[in-house]
């Protein structure tokens, strides 16, 4: 580890490391709370309408997602047919108060018969939601960005003791004329690592940023 690396915990988040079902009854009304682990919008989506097709004679499917730390994030809820803010956003809350990324989370009310008001579904929207979380492990992911690099097989040696210096991950290694590298390092680490590794090659390397990964 060197000196000039600069971790940040913004390079790191929460996910589920599994779905994970809930059952509240109140009043009457039950509610099923279901998270599950959603990478892009379409994966919450799908979830949403597998959940909305088990449990087709319900009153309510409410939802909320919060999606892409790594890059574009998306956050998004629906109250589902609920009075404005008493669904959608409770579940929501849930998961930003756990800190919760790439997951979809989907309650499904079954009423009652008695009114529970808006004090009384946002609370147990909100119960439900937590109820299935705090069931589930969450597991901490790593946002990294992804190097390209290309040098000569000479300083070989040089690259690999830099990206030991930074915990990189050498994600793929092609040995031609000259060597092609794709190397992926928290990202904030970045630009260290580039200027780092520029200086220890004596400027004989290509460095190019190509992407971002989680791990």
């Amino acid at each position: 580890m060197t000196s000039n690396q600069q971790k940040t915990d913004t390079d790191r988040y929460l996910t589920l490391g599994r779905s994970c079902n809930a059952v509240l009854t109140v009043q009457g009304s039950r509610f099923i709370a279901m998270v599950c682990p959603a990478s892009t919008p379409e994966v919450a989506k799908n979830v949403l309408e597998q959940v909305r097709k088990k449990y087709h004679d319900a009153s309510h499917h409410c939802y909320a997602m919060r999606i892409g730390y790594a890059d574009d994030q998306i956050e998004q809820s629906s109250d589902a047919g609920e009075p404005a803010g008493t669904a959608g956003r409770p579940i929501l809350e849930v998961l930003q108060s756990k800190g919760v990324w790439d997951v979809v989370g989907v309650v499904t009310r079954w009423f009652g018969g008695t009114k529970l008001g808006t004090g009384g579904l946002k609370r147990a929207y909100h119960e439900a939601t937590e109820m299935a979380v705090n069931e589930v492990t969450l597991i901490s992911r790593v946002v990294s960005s992804v190097y390209t690099l290309r040098f000569e097989h000479s300083l070989t040696g040089v690259i690999y003791r830099v990206i030991g210096e930074y915990d990189g991950l050498v994600t793929s290694t092609d040995f031609g004329s000259r060597v092609r590298m794709e190397v992926a390092v928290r990202r904030g680490d970045g630009r260290h690592f580039h200027d780092r590794l520029f200086d220890a090659a004596r400027g004989l390397v290509e460095i190019k940023q190509s992407g971002v990964s989680v791990r």
